[in-house]
């Protein structure tokens, strides 16, 4: 636990360099962002998102697991939103006219410390949008007032504040945002576990099978190669639904995906997906081609027979070469060398299987992290290909807004570095109500049949996590 002398130390701390930053900012007439880092003791970051809910406050959650890494924000120091096709290029123009001059601590150097957006994008900014992705625009992208970063066995606090030319004298700011930190702290413990039933509203089977051979269809001797199509399933239970025991069971079943949770209100956009979209640190990005999947066996005899017919399958094969032809395609005029494995391998996941390839790329200098999403995003993987046409005919015949959905969510720092992952494997919780969405890639030799058993396979982590079962 943080002590109130350690409170204390660091409120001083963030008060003289909030002074400096408001000196700076009365006299060039602009705002001047100013973070402070310190370490602090090791604390379960999940005991913080339970906190900043029974405060009320809007808060964001990354982790991977695997990496023993999570950096939680809570509250809002300065936050973009954008719409349209642009909102990559305006969130990179944005953030790097706050960051210019900004008064960083020394110990901004920890990597996901320091000034830092936590956020997301909407999949398609030309779909009209839809009442229950209220307060998730095309893009919402944070820099939250307090930032908790978890690495290995070591925790940090970064406080970021915005000094503007009129605002008040510096102890006022900096003892404002350590009573943020202060009520998180004492809060800070364990949601108990919620033994809620949830009522599954999963009544599409016959229509959407019937969209699958339509689209098998169109896709047959046609310009089209791919199409994805999603689900979206209601689901209601008898109680307020836990977005943060949710993510206690997707943490602890699911330790190879990247866990997210924004909170916005009282909605919660959260999940554990398997895909990576970018990882970029210094010139070095990491990306995935992940697509084809089946189910994982009842025994290790059977799973094994599972992967060799995935690894096996023409069909399989044919639809993870079109996702990593256009990654390739994509990352290639951004980089000076890309290196990828020529077969992909199986990546097994707590109830699926997946073909793998991962990606490696050197960039070119000057690109940063918003460029590689506006290039990737959305891949053939979770939209098809060609992408304008597979876009189109999803506009047209998927029937709901994706919103948040099979989209960019992640984080980005003040060098431009940072971590996406696309938004699989989720869900969109709002009181005892939730939304949950699946996706499966449509070839023209696709079962329509098979297609939604694949889906219902998609959609038992989120169901799991809420307290039901597919």
């Amino acid at each position: 636990m943080i002590t109130l002398d350690q409170f204390t130390h660091q409120q001083q701390a963030l008060g003289r360099v909030y002074a400096e930053g408001l000196r700076l900012a009365r006299r060039s007439g602009r705002r001047q962002l100013v973070s402070v880092v310190r370490s602090v003791p090791l604390h379960d970051p999940l005991a913080l998102v339970s906190a900043a809910r029974r405060l009320g406050v809007d808060a964001a959650y990354w982790s991977v697991p695997k990496r023993h890494f999570t950096v939680f924000g809570v509250g809002v120091a300065a936050v973009f939103e954008g719409t349209g096709a642009d909102r990559f290029k305006h969130a990179a123009r944005w953030w790097r006219e706050l960051t210019a001059d900004a008064l960083l601590d020394a110990a901004c150097d920890v990597p996901g410390t320091g000034p830092l957006l936590l956020g997301g994008f909407a999949f398609d900014p030309l779909t009209p949008a839809d009442g229950i992705w209220q307060g998730f625009p095309d893009a919402r992208l944070v820099l939250p007032e307090l930032i908790v970063t978890v690495s290995e066995e070591r925790a940090w606090v970064t406080h970021n504040l915005i000094a503007a030319p009129t605002a008040a004298d510096a102890g006022q700011a900096a003892e404002a945002s350590f009573r943020l930190a202060e009520a998180l702290w004492q809060l800070a413990d364990r949601e108990p576990a919620v033994t809620t039933r949830l009522n599954v509203n999963a009544g599409d089977r016959e229509r959407w099978q019937r969209l699958v051979r339509f689209t098998a269809d169109r896709l047959s001797g046609g310009p089209l190669q791919k199409v994805v199509l999603a689900r979206a399933v209601t689901a209601e239970a008898g109680g307020p639904l836990s977005p943060v025991h949710a993510l206690s069971f997707l943490r602890s079943t699911y330790p190879d995906c990247f866990l997210f949770s924004f909170t916005r209100g009282e909605r919660t956009f959260l999940g554990a997906t398997p895909e990576q979209l970018v990882r970029l640190h210094g010139r070095e990005v990491e990306t995935m081609c992940l697509a084809a999947s089946v189910a994982r066996g009842r025994d290790p005899e059977e799973d094994r027979r599972l992967a060799e017919g995935l690894l096996r399958s023409e069909k399989e094969r044919r639809e993870h070469r079109l996702v990593l032809n256009m990654i390739r395609g994509e990352l290639g005029p951004l980089s000076d060398e890309l290196q990828h494995p020529e077969e992909p391998t199986i990546l097994r996941l707590g109830n699926v299987q997946h073909l793998h390839t991962p990606v490696r790329a050197r960039l070119r200098e000057g690109i940063t992290v918003f460029d590689v999403l506006e290039r990737l995003h959305p891949t053939p993987a979770v939209g098809g290909t060609p992408r304008d046409l597979a876009m189109a005919f999803i506009r047209q015949h998927e029937g709901f807004h994706r919103g948040w959905y099979a989209s960019p969510v992640g984080w980005v720092d003040w060098r431009e570095e940072g971590e996406f992952a696309v938004a699989l494997r989720s869900a969109l919780v709002h009181g005892r109500r939730a939304t949950l969405f699946a996706g499966c890639g449509i070839m023209p030799d696709s079962d329509p049949a098979a297609e939604y058993e694949e889906s219902c396979l998609k959609l038992r982590p989120m169901l799991q996590a809420l307290g039901g079962c597919v």
